[in-house]
């Protein structure tokens, strides 16, 4: 027996439920592959606990109520049609090319699904009604439905003329590109080469994209002062360092929550970032418009984004820190910038020695997807996918 399940539009956001807030699931050890012949639809299941019984030890999990939120489709893609569709907002980082092809040489293959944004809406599609396969995190139920023949072709159909982007991992997109190209000069065949692929529809996606902060390190004659001034000559300045606890031998005080109601824009258009030293802390914030003269090399939509001000006024400009494209097209960032996923690890970087952190504001998805649109791209790692989506089908074995 069948059931249908509509995904419910926009239920995806940090102020609806769980939202993202999801534990990986343990796959490595189920019996699961998606092949060119199935799909699978992944949902994220609210889980409700039971009260602790009398001895004060928490029950069994309850079956969780209400609608799934869906995170998207897992499937294989023709590698030939997607290189000729899918766009990049950002340039590819150099180190996570090299780790991610030695990652496919090592593996014979692809083992982890390439994250795609399709301009789409999620049909209405047939599902049995026991769930492939199901692993519980610590607030969600994670779960795999296996698609029967029509509705994977119904979905893949839907893929056919909308626009696809790679949703922040470009070091796999083009290690996949290289390892299958490679092949065929080394005499490895591929018959119909096919890419593992997660589709999340834009609709549904909320802001599924998080920023990466960007940690400066062991910066030969780096002065504090000269960073600090370059930030009030260039940006709408304020010192929160009362809000923020100094940091020299005080990493534990750093409170992640503090920081993300800076970092909330103000005012439409706002694009802001936190500076900070080992003594101080300081919130930079731009208005809309405000760096049409100071970058007019750049185009308009890329001069309102965080990591392009960061790094053509501040790093590079006043501080000397370039990032380079090399004549392979991969971006290589300087040996004194380090990338950093986790907005604490970032600044407990600067407790440790560092010489500044900059926490980035908030990557918006429709931002960054308008960027794709127009073939143009953000420097290197300014965005990726929330942790709580990567890794999700990574060590599937044979069906």
């Amino acid at each position: 027996m069948a059931k249908k399940i509509t995904p419910p539009r926009a239920a995806i956001s940090g102020s609806k439920g769980p939202g993202l807030q999801l534990s990986a699931p343990e796959f490595a050890h189920l019996p699961y592959a998606v092949t060119s012949d199935n799909a699978y639809l992944y949902e994220q299941v609210p889980r409700v606990d039971p009260p602790a019984d009398a001895y004060g030890d928490p029950g069994e999990p309850d079956r969780p109520p209400g609608q799934p939120i869906l995170l998207g489709v897992i499937t294989t893609l023709d590698l030939g049609t997607l290189e000729r569709r899918v766009a990049r907002f950002q340039q590819t980082d150099a180190a996570e090319f090299a780790w991610r092809s030695a990652e496919l040489d090592a593996a014979g293959g692809q083992i982890e699904p390439l994250p795609l944004l399709a301009d789409i809406s999620f049909p209405t599609l047939q599902i049995s009604t026991a769930p492939s396969l199901e692993a519980a995190g610590e607030s969600v139920l994670n779960r795999l439905w296996r698609l029967p023949p029509g509705g994977r072709d119904e979905f893949r159909s839907l893929l056919t003329n909308c626009q696809l982007t790679v949703a922040g991992s470009e070091g796999l997109w083009e290690a996949l590109l290289h390892y299958h190209a490679s092949g065929s000069r080394t005499g490895r065949t591929f018959s119909e080469p096919r890419v593992l692929v997660l589709v999340i529809s834009r609709q549904q996606s909320a802001e599924i994209l998080r920023p990466v902060h960007r940690v400066v390190r062991n910066l030969p004659g780096f002065q504090a002062g000269e960073m600090v001034r370059a930030a009030r000559e260039n940006f709408f300045f304020e010192d929160v360092t009362r809000a923020m606890p100094r940091l020299d031998g005080c990493g534990p005080h750093f409170n992640p929550e503090t920081a993300r109601e800076l970092l909330r824009p103000v005012h439409p258009g706002e694009v802001t970032m936190l500076a900070i030293t080992a003594h101080s802390s300081f919130r930079l914030h731009s208005e809309a418009g405000w760096a049409d003269t100071l970058l007019a090399h750049v185009s308009p939509k890329l001069r309102e984004c965080a990591s392009v001000q960061l790094h053509e006024i501040i790093l590079d400009r006043r501080l000397g820190v370039p990032y380079r494209t090399r004549h392979d097209g991969l971006q290589e960032a300087s040996d004194h910038v380090v990338y950093e996923s986790d907005m604490t690890a970032a600044v407990r970087a600067v407790a440790d020695g560092a010489n500044a952190a900059f926490v980035m504001g908030v990557a918006n998805s429709d931002v960054v997807l308008d960027i794709a649109s127009r073939r143009e791209m953000l420097p290197a790692r300014s965005a990726e996918l929330d942790l709580s989506l990567q890794g999700l089908v990574k060590y599937v074995v044979a069906d």
